[in-house]
Formats: C-alpha cells, structure tokens, sequence
C-alpha cells in the first residue's frame, strides 16, 4: 500500500504542527485541542517552508515515518480531555515527539547591552557578592542542633558547588540590574530574560563553558565518574555534574530573572503550608500491590541522578532564615499561619537552591551537584577524588568497615557536624555512613540499599578477581564497577519503571530491555540531562509511597518502626540480625497510593529529632516535606501545573470546572478556595491530585515528565549496557547474564542471611508472586568475562608504537540522489538541508566509499513492523584516498551526529522539497543483525539562529572501528586495521617493503585514541 507523504508543515489547519505529528493524531482520531495550538507554536520547530525538506529526509531514513489517513476526520470541537483521552494522546506521542520538545530560550530580547552596561552589571553582581559575605559575618548559622541543619546537611552541598554558586550569584545580580534598566525584558511585562551575552572574565569558571574540542576525550570502555565524555558533541555539559539543571519551560520567576514564582496577577500565593494542610491533608491508604521497596528503589535512583545544590556561606554553611533580620539573601522561609493546627512558629526555614552559573546572562538555574547518567554515582561518588577515597585500592575493591562479629558495613563517617552523627553513639564507637552520595544516611532503608550495592561491587570484584589472576585492582575495579552500573540500568528499567509508566507504554516507547541483542536507539542529539521540572517536580512524587509505619520482621518477631524514627538513625545496622529484618520488612511492607495525601509523619515530624531532650528550646521539633517540596518548585521558578499540561499536549483548563473531568474533587475543592486562579497551581500539587492512567498509578502529567526523562536516559547515553557501539559494548553473551539481574538476587546474595524473597520484590506477595528459595532465583553467570573467553579487536601496530583503534574519514557530497525501491526520488542531492535539532538518525546500509563515490542500499526502521528500504549514491570529494584502488566496503549500522562547523553560512535562496510517496515494508533489505559493524556518521552543518534546526552542509565524517573487516585495497595489499596482532615494516603477504609516504598516508587515516 502506498501512503503519500506530504513534508510540509501545516501552514492551513495547524499552522506550526509537523505533518508527522498532525498525522499521529489524525490515525487515532484523537481531536486536537484549542488549546495546544500555543503549544507547538512555542514548542516544535518555527521554520519557513523551506525547512520542510527535513521532513522529506526523514522519511528517507525512515526513522520518523508516518502512514497518513486521509479520511480521518479532525474534531476539534471539544477541549476537554478526561483521563482516558489523556492516555491514548500519551500512548500517541512515543512516534512523535519524546523526549519532548524543549521551548527555546536562546534569543535576548532587544538590543544586546553594550560593553560598558555588561561591565557595570557584573560590578555591581560583585559589589552584592561582597555585601553578601559581610552580612553573613554578623551571625547567620544554623543551631547544629536544629531539624533544619539536619535537612540542609541532608542535601549536602559540595565545595566545588559553593564555588560555582559564588559565580551563579554574581551573574544573576547583573541579569537583573540589566532587567532593572529595561534590557532583555519588555517593559510592563511579566515576560522572563532570555539567554544574553555570553561572558569571559579571569573570576568566571572556565569549566562551565567547556565543550567538544576544549579538552580530548579518550577512547574507553568505562565511564567518567563525573558524566563527562558521554556525550561526544557535548562532552563537558550535557549530562555533566556540577552543571545546571536542564529546562524544559522557560522559567516563571516574579521580576523574570531571579525571584520566586507568585501569582498570574502579581500577588501573593498561599503559604505552601496552607496548601500542605489543606490539600496535602493526613488520608493513609495502602497500595496492596505493591511493597516500600518501591519507594526505596525511586529514591536510591534519584539520588543518583539529582543533587541539588544548596546555597550555602562563604565558608560552606548551612543558612538560618528565620527569627534573623535582615535576611540572608537567599532565604525564601515559609510562613506558618498563627492557626497552624500543628505548629506554633511562624516560619519554617528554607534556602534557597544554589544558582549555576551559566556561559551567558540569563534567568537564574540550578545546580546539579550528580552527574545525569544512571551511572552507579550513588554508589561510587561524581568525582575521582570521591572514587578513591570509596576505594580499597587493593583488589579491585570498595573500602568497607568490619563488625566485631565480621559483618561488612559502608565505611564510617566520623565529622560530627555532618548532621546525622550523635555524640553518645560515637561515645559507643557506632557512627554514620559515607558512600558514593552524601545522603546516604537519610533514612533506615537507603542507607541498606547502598550497603547492598557496596557488598554487590566486592561480590562481582571478588568473582572477576578469580576468573582473571591476571587483572590489577584498578583493571577489576573499573570492570566491577561496569557491570555494577548494567544491573543498575536493568532493575530499573525491567522493574521498576514498568510499574510507574505501565506495560504498553513502556513497549511502545521501546524502553524495555532488549530481550536480546543490542539497543540501537542511541543519538547524540539527546540531552540526557535532568529536567528542573524532573528533579523539583515530578519526580518527588515517591514521597506519596511512604507509609507512616515501617514493619520490621525478625524470625518470628514483627515491629512497627515511625518513619521519622528511621531518618539520620542506621545505628540498627551495627546489630546482628536487624539488616535482614530491615530487609523483610520492606518486603512485607504495602507502598501507600500515590495521591495528594501524606502521613502526618511527612508533614509534621520530617527529621525530627528521637530525644525531646536534644531539641534547644524554641527551635522547631520537625518540618514538612510537602511544604518543602512546594517551595522548593516556586524557588526554582517552575511554571504552573496548567503550564505542564500544555508543554504534555494535554488540554489546559481555564477555569476550575475544567479539571473536574481528572482532580478528584475533594482536592479540587479545596484548591479553589487556596488559589485564585488555575494558574497558579503548583505543579506539585496539581499533578499529585489528578487521576491515575488505566495500568498505571501516575497521572497523566508526572506520566508525560517522567517519560521524558527516562527516554532521554537510555537514548542518550552512549554507555547503556545494552549499546552495540565499541569499545563500551559487552558482548552478546555477557548481556544475555547481564539481563538475569534481579533486585530480588541482589537482595539474596548481599544480606546477612534472608533465605527467600518474592521473584519482583518491588511488587507484594501474591499467587503470581510468591516467595522461592534464594536458590531457585537466577542471576548472572560471570564466567563469560574470562579473559581468554573475551573476544579481542587485534590493533595493527605501527613502527610510530601506536595503536591504531579506528579510522575517521571527511567527506563531502556533490551531488547524487537517494531512491525508493520503488525508484521514488526521496532526496534529488540539493543542500543544505534542515533536520530537527532532535532528530535521530541510525539507517542501515550496505555499501562503498571510494575516492571519488559513495553508493548502496538502505534501510531505515519505523517500526518493529515498518521499514522503508531503497538505494543511494553520491559523487564525494575526499583528500584522504590518494589511490581510487582504497575502498571501504561492508554492512554497517549509521548512527548519525551533528557537528557545528565554524565558518559555514547559508546561502540566501533555499529551494522547496517535494512532496514523495514511500511504501513501507515489513522486513529490511540489508542486514540488520546484532553484530553489524557500527560506524558513526556526523553531518557537518550549522544551526538556526534559535538551535531548533540544523542545516547540513553537505559534509561528513565517517568513523569506522579497527574491529572492522572492511578496509580493502586491491593493489598493494595493506594490512587491515585489526587484522594483524604486529605490524612490521616488511608486508609478510606480499613481500613487499612500505614505504615512508606509504606509512605517512597510512597514519593521517587513522584517529590516534
């Protein structure tokens, strides 16, 4: 059958939507609200017609390719969308548009400051930067005492943060001078500042600009610990610790710039306490099907890919807010009501979060002290001075400390003043924690999860050690450590986000593992960084799972534990037997149901302190995680919970009657008397209060944040253990044991001594979920990672002693076509040509680059039914064969890049693309199996002026591994990359002698890692 494509954007019906996406909606007949037409206008791509050639491309690829019906009828007559609508927009957007496109923010309003303006708003960000310091000499610490030091120390903020809060600072003072003065904001107008000016001072840290080509990133199987050299286009910003938070709205901040959210019309919210008390209000009901152990797995995982960084003194110290004037400057307290029903204080202490300097003027953003990769940094720490001092540095090993009876425990943490130690626990020689995260002794059952992944790193270096006598402590170190962060990756995408996003999501998002075989969905051109709205917003929905009481299960004995009693309190750890009846319990233990109620043991006793008797007179006893959370979104300027259903393309209520249809009406209720308008929602608490998806326990805005975000997870990262590209790959056998990890089997081999668990220890006991034997539960055979078992790329060997690991290629394409199997012309070779700045690109071909063409076939996936299969060839220019008997030839796997290349312009007439008409197939016309070869391709080109299109050039640069079989030259006989273990300056083949041009030429192909 064929279906006509029409490449254009809509410019009639939706003026702004991609035909692509307008299709999707069309074929489920799912009617396109009013009010998402402001959505795309700010949200999808804003280009002339002539971009539309970049959706002819992308059906050449195939990669985003639509059927189109044209019967389909479009009724728009209705912008009202209850829960089951809103499920199938969200099960429609997968083919579109996740991740989600993000509101551009990159264009400063008006005329950009002159020299002398800039210099004058960063001398005056200086001159508050100094009052600041002197102010904090007149006494603004926290009691060490107080529950507020221990929260502030719960979210630990490293010096390497406070220096880089110190320059944020600066910045955001001088945006908003500049604000002040009338520049980058529309006078009379509640509009935030854009990006501005970039900066280069000697004070400004130079590392927050750094970017592909600053520094080289080495060629590596492992990680960085801190995220960097992830990503290959944006090495040492995206994803990177110590970077900001990304947005995916731009900020709402009261004065645009810096000061915290208030309401549509310029006044005051209410107290996030009040909306606490009112909406948030004490209701407990249990979630049977599943255990806490849920809550503990969404906080373990979130703690490895968020760090919010806090502001802090000069010298690192935790801030006081309340009963001091003036205030701190970053204070941002909530004010308690006098008829508060439970406490009597007027303020509860807040800090603001720490502001993240940026490489331009702009509004003020956040710090992400955790790099953004699920990449084990809670267990291992986000930086190499973290690393070692968790290391043993002897056996590939994690430090630990030994119990008198024998037992492993994280090492000890000895500052007393780190919020959680107490002084008669060490007076009896038991202390807190350190591990990879500095939260790790937060509560009872986090600090077991790090103790189990602690004892799993040794575990596997113990079993590596034995299978390979040979390895030094650092080579078992970094292979533990790999596998360590694969079964990271496993659970939580195999257990754990099933039960948060529900089964058809998550197949039709491809976000289940593999079941065998390798992942190819990987593109640079994902931001894996987490989204503000993520790490302040949705993600804090787990808070909702916690139940009041926490179960204890000894052999025999049951004990009810109060939350509050586990917090900053793993003394129980030093026990023998109280691991496993932690352990038990949280099995045992029923999650409450996510909605807007919490325990009283959240929004009243958070850190309380276990002796009334420790607690200084006149300082509050606990705080209030709701509020907290509440405040902690308008500090971070998040725009409202009907901002966030638009950005998910779900209806945007104008009044409260419009949310009737998903608000449970209680919350409803209450929040029309709180609020005065639907705009001043706190996405907290709006999207807690809406009705769950049918599969899920979410509702249909956390769904849509927190899909986002786990896609751009896996498809933007270039080290998920399921990636066939080299040297990071594990074999097809080492993924198959690898896909055997089970939190369950972690739980079994890492207790002292639990003999049985249930088989999905994240879901309750139940007839399909029974216990079974530790025994009986499988787990990964590490056999497969012996060294004579590896299979190993054999590296041509110059007479230079340098190692040949891949060749780099530059090529440009003069003209050629891209056809169908139906001969359609898909692409006539005119450049440049416009592709998404999100697009991913990854066709399969068969064919061969020579001197002077570059020719084949094709085939690009759709779908796991859909393929679109054709023919391709190009005249090329290449200074890099200098005899037209060197090709390569093969079937390979393209995962396609963009590279910005300095001094490529447009030219000033763009032709308009034709329309083509492509028949799908259900099967691929090249191969397409596990082990083709990858080589990646980046398209040379530049970017709009607002970075929402990329225009190719024409150029590209083609990377084929050494592990590859495919470079051939038929006269002369060269040796191919990896094919020989030693290279001698006499060819053994042929006899011949190579000569010094020979072995020039030779070494300029090669990209020296």
């Amino acid at each position: 059958m064929s279906n006509e494509i029409h490449p254009q954007f809509l410019s009639e019906l939706h003026p702004i939507i991609p035909k692509a996406a307008y299709v999707v909606w069309e074929s489920i007949k799912i009617p396109m609200p009013e009010s998402n037409t402001a959505f795309w206008k700010q949200e999808v791509l804003e280009l002339d017609v002539d971009c539309s050639r970049a959706c002819c491309v992308i059906v050449i690829v195939a990669i985003v390719a639509y059927s189109v019906d044209t019967n389909t009828e479009n009724d728009t007559s209705s912008s009202k969308l209850d829960n089951s609508s809103a499920q199938n927009i969200l099960l429609s957007l997968p083919a579109v548009l996740y991740p989600l496109p993000e509101q551009d923010n990159s264009i400063w309003y008006g005329q950009l400051p002159s020299a002398a303006e800039l210099e004058e708003a960063l001398h005056i960000g200086h001159a508050g930067l100094v009052e600041r310091d002197e102010l904090e000499k007149t006494g603004m610490r926290l009691d060490n005492r107080s529950v507020s030091y221990r929260h502030q120390m719960a979210m630990r903020t490293s010096q390497e943060a406070t220096r880089l809060a110190r320059a944020g600072y600066v910045l955001g003072l001088a945006a908003r001078h500049l604000a002040e003065r009338g520049l980058g904001i529309p006078k009379g107008t509640r509009k935030h500042v854009r990006k501005g000016p970039s900066i280069e001072a000697d004070w400004f840290p130079l590392e927050v600009c750094a970017d592909a080509g600053t520094f080289p990133c080495p060629s590596t199987s492992f990680r960085s610990a801190d995220g960097s050299c992830n990503n290959i286009l944006h090495p040492f910003t995206w994803g990177v610790a110590l970077r900001p938070y990304r947005r995916s709205l731009p900020p709402d901040y009261a004065d645009g710039v810096m000061a915290p959210r208030v309401a549509s019309d310029g006044g005051a919210l209410p107290s996030a306490r009040e909306v606490s008390v009112a909406v948030h209000r004490p209701v407990y009901q249990d979630d049977t099907k599943f255990t806490v152990m849920l809550a503990v797995w969404g906080q373990f995982i979130d703690h490895d890919i968020t760090a919010t960084a806090l502001s802090t003194g000069s010298d690192g110290s935790a801030i006081s807010c309340c009963g001091i004037t003036p205030h701190h400057p970053e204070c941002f307290p909530v004010q308690l009501s006098a008829s508060d029903p439970y406490f009597n204080v007027s303020c509860m202490e807040f800090v603001r979060s720490a502001p993240a300097p940026t490489c331009r003027l702009g509004p003020r953003e956040q710090l992400n002290q955790a790099s953004a990769y699920l990449d084990g940094s809670v267990v291992y720490g986000t930086s190499l001075k973290l690393t070692s001092q968790l290391r043993s540095m002897s056996e590939g090993k994690l430090r630990m400390s030994v119990t008198p009876d024998g037992r492993s425990l994280l090492p000890y943490s000895a500052d007393p003043s780190d919020g959680c130690n107490q002084k008669e626990e060490m007076a009896r020689g038991r202390y807190c924690f350190i591990s990879g995260d500095a939260r790790a002794n937060e509560n009872l059952h986090l600090t077991t999860m790090h103790l189990l992944w602690a004892r799993q790193h040794n575990l596997v270096a113990d079993q590596l050690a034995e299978l390979n006598p040979s390895w030094e402590d650092e080579r078992v170190f970094q292979e533990a450590r790999r596998i360590i962060v694969a079964q990271l990756q496993h659970i939580t995408y195999a257990e754990f986000l099933p039960v948060l996003l529900g089964d058809q999501l998550m197949s039709q998002l491809g976000l289940n593992p593999q079941l065998s075989g390798y992942f190819h969905g990987y593109s640079a051109s994902i931001d894996a960084s987490i989204a503000n709205s993520f790490a302040a917003g949705a993600f804090r929905f787990g808070h909702t799972l916690l139940p009041g009481l926490m179960k204890m299960l000894g052999n025999g004995t049951q004990e009810y534990v109060e939350l509050h009693r586990m917090l900053f309190n793993p003394y129980r750890l030093y026990t023998a037997g109280q691991l496993d009846d932690i352990i038990r319990g949280a099995l045992e233990t029923h999650a409450a149901k996510v909605d807007p109620y919490f325990s009283e043991e959240l929004t009243k006793h958070l850190f309380e302190q276990r002796s009334a008797s420790t607690v200084p007179h006149g300082i509050q006893c606990g705080l209030d995680l709701v509020s907290l959370n509440i405040q902690r979104g308008r500090d971070h300027g998040l725009p409202t919970y009907t901002a966030w259903r638009t950005h998910c393309g779900l209806s945007r209520p104008k009044n409260f009657s419009d949310m009737r249809n998903y608000i449970n009406s209680s919350s409803l209720e209450k929040m029309t008397q709180l609020y005065r308008s639907v705009d001043d929602i706190d996405l907290y608490t709006g999207a807690l209060a809406e009705q769950p998806l049918n599969g899920s326990f979410l509702g249909p805005t956390i769904t849509c944040l927190l899909t986002d975000q786990f896609v751009r997870l896996k498809r933007g990262d270039r080290f998920w253990y399921e990636t066939p590209e080299h040297p990071q790959a594990f074999t097809p056998g080492q993924l198959s044991e690898l896909r055997k990890t089970s939190l369950a089997r972690i739980v079994c081999d890492n207790a002292d001594s639990v003999e049985k668990a249930q088989l999905l220890v994240m879901h309750a006991v139940g007839p399909k979920n029974e216990h079974v034997p530790c025994s009986s539960i499988p787990g990964p055979d590490l056999s497969l990672w012996q060294e004579q078992r590896l299979t190993h790329t054999k590296l041509g060997l110059l007479d230079t002693q340098v190692r040949a690991l891949s060749t780099r290629l530059r090529v440009h394409i003069t003209c050629g076509y891209v056809l169908s199997d139906e001969a359609s012309v898909l692409w006539n070779g005119q450049t440049p040509l416009p592709f998404p700045a999100n697009f991913n690109l990854r066709p399969f071909w068969s064919g061969t680059l020579t001197a002077d063409s570059f020719h084949g076939t094709f085939s690009a996936q759709q779908s796991s039914q859909q393929w679109v299969n054709g023919q391709f060839f190009f005249k090329v220019l290449t200074d890099q064969f200098h005899s037209r008997s060197v090709q390569i030839s093969g079937n390979f796997v393209s995962p396609a890049y963009f590279k910005e290349v300095e001094g490529y312009s447009l030219p000033a007439y763009l032709s308009s693309p034709v329309e083509v008409s492509v028949n799908f197939s259900s099967t691929p016309s090249v191969e397409t199996t596990s082990e083709i070869q990858t080589a990646p391709i980046a398209l040379e080109g530049t970017y709009s002026d607002n970075r929402t299109v990329f225009w190719w050039s024409g150029g590209i640069v083609l990377t084929i591994s050494s592990s590859s079989q495919h470079w051939i030259d038929t006269s002369r006989n060269f040796s191919p990359e990896g094919e020989t273990e030693n290279v001698s300056s006499e060819d053994e083949n042929s006899g011949r002698h190579w000569g010094k041009r020979e072995k020039e030429l030779y070494k300029q192909n090669v990209t020296q890692e």
